[in-house]
């Protein structure tokens, strides 16, 4: 009976380390994969962002181009309408409506690159 007791006390002792050792082992490793499924995640953000980043600067580069149709036909509508200005006027007029151009482009240029910095944010998770 005294050997009978003394097994069950071992086996009982083995079954406790046995226990924690896969309560350990089972721990490790949960976070190796979550550890990998978020770099995974990331990866996927990432190359999605890559797409949306060229999205918008391409978005960002038809609109600098319909800016610039904008000011054509505006120039061609003036000298229609009034002739051709005088040298110092048209220098003047160039000017005005290249600094317009850049302030609206600038304004645009803003946005995107808020866009952009919000998209490259989502990485920090």
């Amino acid at each position: 009976m005294k050997n009978f007791l003394k097994n069950v006390l071992y086996i009982v002792i083995f079954g406790i380390v046995a226990g924690i050792v896969v309560e350990k082992y089972a721990t490790s490793e949960h976070e190796r994969i979550k550890v990998k499924e978020k770099d995974v995640q990331k990866q996927k953000i990432n190359k999605e962002n890559e797409i949306l980043i060229r999205r918008l600067e391409e978005d960002y580069q038809v609109y600098k181009d319909s800016i610039d149709q904008v000011f054509i036909e505006k120039r061609k509508q003036f000298i229609a309408e009034r002739g051709e200005p005088p040298e110092g006027n048209k220098l003047a007029m160039d000017m005005r409506d290249k600094a317009e151009k850049n302030r609206i482009l600038a304004k645009k240029r803003r946005e995107i690159d808020r866009q952009i910095e919000d998209l490259k944010m989502r990485l920090d998770f």
